[in-house]
């Protein structure tokens, strides 16, 4: 398994790739760190390149030595980084800096194709230079099917000890875990199974919760704690949310069907504004 952090040195949060390398140290594998360089986007917008006192006189810069100075910046910024993440880390990381003249999407589907496996962290945060807006970061997570983690840029690594999996009990997604079983291997985890339901339905919620569990719970390592909840409420978006809060988890984990939305507990809208509200880490993958 490799872990792919998507740059976001452009970005005008703090970087989020500190926080990969110390998830990549945890699991004990190796990182890549994709710059990828879109003319498409960067012709004609960035000052630094374009305006008036980056141009000699008599000479406006091409295309390609645009593309060329973008991609000796990222390599400086990115050196400059990992050098001083080298000594916190304080482990033999093996880790690979790709800049590249390439769109987001098709970098993305490069690397599935070299590295099947691979766990993809993203910054939950657009910064208009990778990913224009939430949605379209959570349409590249989808269309290419790529693991994601997506992670809010303020925050700080922590080993995942309470994990939140929204879940429709009705609904089986046991194959789905097969996939995911890399986040268990290396932490010793809760993984806390929630669903809504309202007042009345209730008692049949519960019951098919203990349903679902007897038969998810050989679908995870020994290790894990798996335990079952179902939140009293209407909105499902909005109970998930106060309920995080209050206990504190460390991770959300969505397991969401790829084709057949119909069975989501959350619909895409629902996915973007969670994203814009969670404060942790969210987990999603798109599955068949």
């Amino acid at each position: 398994m490799k872990t792919i952090i998507i740059s976001d040195i452009h970005g005008k949060s703090e970087s989020i790739i500190p926080y990969g390398l110390n998830l990549a140290k945890t699991l004990e594998s190796e990182v890549d760190i994709l710059h990828p360089i879109d003319s498409r986007i960067i012709q004609g917008e960035y000052s630094s390149f374009s305006d008036s006192k980056s141009i000699t006189p008599g000479h406006k810069f091409s295309q390609k030595e645009i593309v060329q100075r973008e991609k000796s910046w990222a390599q400086i910024e990115l050196d400059k980084l990992l050098s001083s993440e080298a000594s916190r880390l304080n482990y033999p990381l093996k880790i690979n800096t790709i800049v590249e003249e390439n769109s987001i999407i098709e970098a993305i589907e490069t690397k599935c194709q070299n590295d099947p496996s691979s766990l993809f962290v993203i910054s939950s945060e657009a910064n208009d230079y990778t990913f224009q807006s939430i949605d379209e970061i959570l349409t590249a997570v989808k269309n290419t099917g790529i693991a994601a983690l997506l992670v809010p840029p303020e925050k700080k690594f922590k080993e995942f000890e309470k994990i939140l999996m929204p879940v429709n009990f009705e609904s089986e997604k046991f194959v789905a875990f097969n996939h995911i079983k890399f986040l268990f291997e290396k932490f010793k985890v809760m993984v806390d199974a929630v669903s809504v339901a309202a007042k009345d339905n209730y008692l049949e919620a519960e019951a098919k919760a203990g349903t679902w569990k007897e038969i998810a719970k050989d679908y995870f390592l020994e290790q894990t704690m798996l335990k079952t909840n179902v939140l009293e409420g209407d909105d499902f978006m909005q109970a998930v949310i106060k309920y995080t809060e209050k206990n504190m988890h460390d991770l959300i984990l969505l397991l969401q069907k790829k084709e057949n939305s119909v069975k989501n507990i959350l619909r895409k809208n629902e996915l973007d504004e969670m994203l814009k509200m969670i404060k942790i880490p969210v987990f999603i993958q798109f599955y068949k």
